[in-house]
């Protein structure tokens, strides 16, 4: 309630601060423009640092939306320019912790797709120093070193996307096979199905959707049930092969398959850690370093790896960062809501209650997460 006056009084007191020159502001490298980047790089107070940023791409990719994207075509609202001042693109391939340096390389699979006018961009390394590093580079899908694996299509970056819609467009009656049933999953299978499409779908574990309400699990299956998709419950993969999925269930015979089981932390925290994720203090400072933090999928023990954490945990280092680090407040990640997306409904957990909402409430969602 209070919050847009405290906002005010807050920019009304920044007008008495003494002005930093430029040159001498510390330097934050922000390592990734997902939820997590995007929020930081939103809130953090420019009067005081001097912000870099560095991506894969020159957008920002709303990734709750590849499905939609895949179902219906080209969709404006997957993608969001980065707008503003010292931006660049290119992968990150090597961090030196001593020098507080990071290393950098374009290459054209930076910018595809008509990204940008990429006529005078110069394919090489770079380098980036830093003060403070802030890593937000998500994840990538897990295969779990299942044989196969690598031959499915993925659903986790716009051009999987825009590479899955092109296969589905290539021939509208090839049956599906969906590896997963997490929410995208889910949402994937139903969306299909909508387009009188063949799906199966196939998950180990004895029930779709781990971490909804009874509920919406159940409301779910109901409305794959109408919808035709085949649900494949205990079915474990163990390979695919080029015409079949070998499984705990028995085999199946292999449609176009698309891989949604699971994901893992970007390879780059190989030169932070040797562990699975990054372990952070209580304000997401990455241990075993003064200078480096750390947002999003590639942190463990700091809530679940979704969209939502992400853009609070950058909400509230940006917050920390322009308190000058005095802030005693440990990150806690308090859930607003889950939502699952079927082309009929809206299904809403909250606070262990479940909603079954019309679409046109999607919009308002939309609007939140911006």
């Amino acid at each position: 309630m209070f919050r847009p006056l405290t906002n005010l009084f807050d920019k009304f007191c920044g007008v008495f601060e003494p002005k930093i020159p430029e040159e001498q502001k510390p330097n934050v490298l922000v390592i990734g423009y997902g939820w997590g980047g995007r929020a930081f790089c939103d809130k953090i107070d420019r009067r005081k640092y001097r912000v870099e940023i560095v991506n894969m791409k020159p957008f920002f990719l709303n990734t709750p939306k590849l499905v939609q994207k895949v179902a219906t075509g080209i969709n404006t609202s997957v993608r969001g320019r980065i707008i503003g001042p010292n931006v660049s693109y290119g992968n990150c391939i090597n961090i030196d912790t001593v020098k507080h340096e990071a290393i950098f390389k374009i290459s054209s699979d930076n910018f595809n797709n008509n990204d940008i006018d990429n006529t005078n961009v110069s394919y090489s390394d770079f380098s980036q120093k830093y003060d403070y590093l802030v890593l937000a580079v998500g994840s990538v899908p897990n295969t779990f070193g299942i044989p196969g694996a690598e031959t499915c299509k993925f659903l986790k970056t716009y051009n999987d996307a825009n590479l899955l819609a092109d296969t589905l467009a290539e021939d509208k009656k090839q049956k599906i096979d969906i590896i997963g049933a997490g929410p995208t999953g889910c949402e994937l299978a139903l969306a299909l199905a909508a387009q009188g499409r063949t799906v199966r779908l196939l998950e180990a574990a004895s029930g779709i959707l781990g971490a909804f309400t009874e509920q919406t699990r159940s409301a779910v299956i109901a409305e794959m049930k109408a919808s035709g998709v085949a649900l494949e419950l205990n079915t474990m993969v163990h390979a695919i092969k080029e015409n079949k999925i070998e499984t705990s269930s028995g085999e199946f015979e292999r449609g176009l398959t698309v891989w949604t089981s699971g994901i893992k932390a970007n390879p780059l925290i190989r030169f932070l850690t040797s562990e699975r994720f990054l372990t952070t203090d209580k304000h997401l400072r990455v241990s075993g370093y003064n200078n480096i933090y750390a947002l999003g999928d590639i942190v463990g023990g700091r809530g679940p790896p979704t969209a939502q954490n992400a853009q609070a945990q950058g909400y509230y280092l940006a917050s920390h960062f322009n308190k000058n680090f005095q802030s005693d407040d440990e990150y806690k990640y308090v859930e607003l809501g889950k939502l699952i997306h079927s082309p009929k409904w809206i299904y809403l957990d909250y606070k262990g209650n479940s909603y079954k909402l019309p679409k046109f409430f999607e919009y308002l969602f939309d609007k939140f997460m911006e």
